[in-house]
């Protein structure tokens, strides 16, 4: 499997007296695990331990807990088209936007490029049609 996969290494660190990634490194981990989902079209249900390859006990809190490597998917799943608030810039201005990133792509709302570019929005059918303000 080295061969044909990508591993995301996760450090852990000691508390209460277990050893675990904290909750933003898991998070940060599967930030991480649904861009290269969407960058190599890999399905989220392809997201295994090193346990399963090597059977090294690797995240061991995983292994012990099988729950965790599927609730870890599920975070990677929602992150995968998940509406987040970014900016852009226009004229050299930032301007808050909401978008969708997939496959490398920035997907933003309509109503958002046109307030940006001081633009009215309507439509014709399904069809927008932008103007500008009178």
């Amino acid at each position: 499997r080295n061969y044909n996969s990508i591993g995301i290494e996760m450090c852990d660190a000691k508390r209460d007296g277990k050893v675990m990634a904290t909750e933003k490194t898991i998070a940060n981990a599967a930030d991480l695990a649904a861009m290269l989902c969407e960058k190599y079209n890999i399905p989220v249900d392809h997201i295994i331990r090193h346990y399963d390859v090597t059977g090294k006990l690797c995240p061991k809190y995983w292994v012990d807990d099988p729950e965790g490597i599927k609730k870890f998917r599920e975070m990677v799943k929602e992150r995968i088209e998940m509406v987040t608030k970014t900016k852009m810039i226009v004229d050299g201005k930032e301007v808050e936007v909401e978008r969708i990133l997939k496959d490398g792509t920035n997907y933003i709302k309509i109503r958002d490029i046109a307030k940006a570019l001081d633009l009215e929005v309507s439509n014709k059918g399904n069809v927008p049609i932008l103007n500008h303000k009178q």
